[in-house]
């Protein structure tokens, strides 16, 4: 209703609030807020939400962090395939 209505501080505090990462990190990349991205990136990592975390990462442009994050959740041949596109020197990593 907030977002319906134009209020975004409010749209963004219920976001919060209800732990809606999805929402966060559709409201911050229309906003074009980095800072809550990253936040966002943060979060879902911490709470195990790998796709969430992945995607606000390559928003993020962190091919590093992406990487990273698709090794620890045992993703190790997404992780090749984004290393030989992203990041040629990690194939062998």
């Amino acid at each position: 209703m907030a977002v319906g209505a134009g209020n975004l501080v409010v749209a963004e505090q219920c976001l919060v609030n209800a732990g809606d990462l999805q929402g966060q990190l559709l409201l911050f990349s229309a906003a074009g807020n980095r800072a809550g991205i990253e936040s966002v990136a943060a979060g879902a990592e911490k709470t195990g939400r790998a796709n969430v975390a992945f995607v606000a990462y390559l928003m993020l442009g962190d091919t590093d962090a992406c990487m990273r994050l698709l090794i620890s959740s045992g993703r190790v041949a997404e992780a090749a395939f984004m290393a030989r596109t992203y990041a040629p020197k990690r194939v062998p990593e």
